[in-house]
């Protein structure tokens, strides 16, 4: 037994080494000009029970959906820690209070818990699919979007300007507890969700494993990840039956953030670890997925979307954990370096 444990720091030790020089060569190919630029910006919400926010989308009428599912309190203590999450919307339009409101939701479930991660809206369809974390497993819920065309047209808002109704619940043995993370919609009975996590979080989180086995996975995630290994998939998914697939042999450390073009012809798909977008071609016939190129990017990203009018994708950064940390330790005013970045073809 001795042996196990000893080989097992081994490769934990020598895992921090290689991704210290990958961060350090990382950090020495930054573009020239990287700077902040969010002086301005500032937080809204505060107060409204809008915890653990993920995603955001826009839908009609200028309306932003954003996804609030209390994921930090889920992953470390289990979903039965936190109260049920939510979809809110908010107006960006300028004479608007740019204040978050809770969307209702219309024939969910009765009893089971709701704390959405990663999600899309579809204009297409009018039709949102959000990654659940629940009692009993993880799962895509599909929901219609129905819009009060009068109220969402008006500034400020007079009424609810959309709310979701029901439709069904997307469920496989191939989705790991706790470890989806996104979906996107490719056709009216299909859609691609991201796995971001090796192995099923312990029902309790993070904090409370049970058992040996579930103890052993979360320590095996420290050297998977910095050992960059890639065991990570997205799957194909039908609407109608539940039925899952991989979507292509293309594995990743962890597949996190998506995105689709308009024509439903490239998949975009995000893995912070490898601070790398994937592009894929989208077969027609059977809705497989061939890798065609790589954009890599200067820091880790989380959530993308892509904007067919100018063939750009917008990047949600994920702030740099190294430099916030050394000058915290120096007790210095710590900005926190992340934001949106843009990627033009």
């Amino acid at each position: 037994m001795a042996w196990k444990f000893a080989l097992f720091v081994t490769i934990v030790v020598v895992a921090v080494v290689v991704q210290k020089v990958k961060i350090r060569i990382q950090t020495l190919t930054l573009p020239p000009g990287y700077s902040f630029n969010d002086e301005d910006c500032s937080l809204i919400g505060q107060g409204r029970g809008l915890i653990g926010s993920e995603d955001l989308a826009l839908g009609r009428h200028s309306i932003i959906f954003v996804t609030s599912g209390d994921l930090f309190g889920i992953f470390e203590n289990g979903v039965k820690s936190s109260g049920d999450g939510d979809i809110w919307m908010l107006d960006p339009r300028p004479g608007s209070d740019h204040e978050p409101v809770r969307v209702k939701r219309l024939g969910f479930p009765e009893g089971k818990l709701f704390h959405p991660h990663g999600f899309d809206i579809s204009n297409a369809t009018d039709r949102m699919f959000a990654v659940n974390h629940h009692q009993t497993g993880s799962s895509i819920e599909v929901f219609r979007i129905l819009y009060n065309e009068e109220c969402a047209a008006s500034i400020p808002w007079s009424c609810a300007p959309a709310r979701l109704e029901y439709e069904v619940s997307v469920e496989s043995e191939l989705f790991p507890y706790m470890g989806l993370n996104d979906v996107v919609e490719v056709d009216s009975d299909h859609v691609y969700v991201s796995r971001w996590q090796v192995f099923s979080f312990p029902s309790g989180g993070k904090k409370h494993p049970s058992g040996v086995m579930e103890t052993m996975k979360l320590f095996a995630e420290i050297p998977i990840n910095m050992l960059g290994l890639k065991f990570t998939y997205v799957y194909l998914c039908s609407i109608r039956d539940s039925v899952c697939t991989e979507a292509s042999d293309e594995a990743f450390v962890g597949a996190n953030g998506m995105t689709i073009s308009e024509d439903r012809g490239l998949l975009f798909v995000n893995d912070p670890l490898e601070k790398m977008i994937t592009v894929f071609k989208v077969d027609k016939n059977n809705l497989k997925l061939t890798k065609e190129s790589a954009i890599r990017l200067p820091v880790a990203a989380d959530n993308i979307e892509y904007v067919d009018e100018n063939d750009q994708i917008l990047i949600g950064t994920i702030p740099d954990i190294t430099p916030m940390l050394q000058k915290a330790m120096k007790g210095q005013k710590v900005k926190v370096p992340g934001g949106m970045a843009v990627a033009d073809r």
